[in-house]
């Protein structure tokens, strides 16, 4: 877990729980302040943070993230990763902040570096977001030979939806093991008003009750 109470300029140090986070590119990009985890992100760049020493089959894993800006152009993507298995292998939750509010969610495996789909939600139901307005989001992982993947997003203040917004299941056979958790963000390359802000803030990784 990590509420991000300190600071750092160049990366995210370490957890309160669950050792040092693990930054992807430019340490510049990361920092920590007013207690939160920052992100810079750039047009047609990709971010990732994960906690490497974290290594489990099941994961509930819940976070709170927000970007400091209207989307424009394809909008910010942003997964919560919950079964990182290697660099190119996890499950993670894919969610698209889009220009004008939408947020489309999705279930994501990744297996050798290429992304492949398997669930979607086009349009999360009664949610949308505006700048600076934080998204509750929550991911569960859990089993191994048969994955149990779920997902629920919303927004700060309102109350947690009782049942996920995604469900499903899925045999990957090179997922089945344990992993590492962690989060990942891309700005599309047609944003026009770069760099975004991400805050990232209450991580929290526990086993599924």
């Amino acid at each position: 877990q990590d509420g991000f109470g300190r600071t750092s300029s160049n990366g995210w140090g370490t957890a309160d729980v669950g050792g040092a986070w693990t930054v992807g590119g430019t340490a510049s990009y990361y920092s920590v302040s007013g207690g939160a985890g920052r992100v810079s992100l750039t047009a047609g760049g990709n971010r990732l943070a994960n906690l490497a020493s974290v290594s489990q089959s099941s994961a509930d894993v819940r976070v709170k993230l927000s970007l400091d800006k209207a989307q424009t152009g394809g909008g910010t993507y942003l997964a919560v990763i919950g079964r990182r298995v290697d660099a190119s292998n996890d499950y993670r939750v894919k969610l698209r902040v889009q220009a004008g509010g939408a947020v489309t969610a999705q279930l994501v495996r990744v297996v050798g570096g290429t992304e492949a789909v398997i669930q979607t939600v086009a349009t999360v139901p009664g949610l949308s977001w505006n700048a600076n307005e934080v998204l509750n989001v929550r991911f569960q992982v859990s089993g191994s030979g048969t994955t149990n993947l779920a997902a629920k997003v919303w927004k700060d203040g309102d109350v947690e939806p009782a049942g996920w917004t995604l469900s499903a299941t899925d045999t990957t056979a090179g997922l089945q093991g344990v992993g590492g958790v962690g989060l990942w963000a891309y700005l599309s390359g047609s944003a026009t008003n770069a760099p975004i802000i991400l805050s990232v803030d209450d991580f929290s990784a526990n086993p599924v009750a």
